[in-house]
């Protein structure tokens, strides 16, 4: 008997109500396929501005419109080196017209050196008060089990703040900075990530927010 067959035979054995579900459940299972390899190769291109409107009672009136606009998780090592979606993306960014940029973690998978093909293209992000960032779980490596000792691994996160800032990214290690407009200001507060055990925890608000 050919494979051919043997699958006719066994789905003839099979009753009709189940023969309704076999085909449901590969259909569906085929369609959970498309759309995940379409959200994979395609989709994560597709950039969009979802704007929030924030009301604080607390901030001054002179920051009314004041507009930030923030970026999370490029995780660089995905994009094999291709510079145009990344392009495409700073561009977006720059036509809102920020007064404020902040990056919020995992610029890379692991490697500060993900980061190479993109420092002239992200160097390009523009914002009246600045870009900012804070760093993610993956921008601290912790995945990554090629590494020769704690050192390596230590130079890596060396680099990955030294390539921010060439890039003109200020990045707040459990600190904070204050903008000011006139005769107001706000403050930035940048915390560390800090994950749940086994996970290492970095982030320190107290120390982040305090003002001596």
């Amino acid at each position: 008997m050919t494979i051919g067959s043997l699958l006719g035979f066994l789905f003839y054995k099979i009753p009709l109500a189940k023969k309704s579900l076999f085909a449901l459940g590969g259909i569906t299972s085929m369609l959970s396929i498309i759309i995940l390899l379409y959200g994979s190769i395609f989709g994560r291109e597709q950039f969009e501005v979802k704007p929030i409107i924030y009301k604080n009672e607390k901030i001054p009136t002179s920051f009314n419109h004041y507009k930030i606009v923030q970026i999370s998780d490029l995780h660089l090592g995905s994009w094999f080196d291709r510079k145009k979606p990344i392009k495409k993306m700073v561009d977006l960014v720059n036509q809102q017209n920020p007064d404020l940029i902040i990056f919020t973690g995992d610029l890379v998978n692991h490697k500060a050196d993900e980061i190479t093909p993109y420092e002239t293209i992200l160097s390009q992000l523009k914002a009246k008060d600045g870009v900012y960032s804070i760093l993610g779980n993956h921008d601290y490596a912790p995945y990554y089990k090629h590494w020769k000792g704690p050192e390596d691994l230590h130079n890596n996160l060396l680099m990955l703040q030294e390539k921010q800032r060439k890039m003109g990214w200020i990045l707040l290690n459990n600190e904070h900075i204050f903008i000011s407009n006139g005769k107001d200001s706000i403050a930035l507060i940048g915390v560390e990530n800090d994950g749940e055990p086994p996970f290492a925890q970095y982030g320190d608000l107290k120390k982040a927010s305090d003002h001596p």
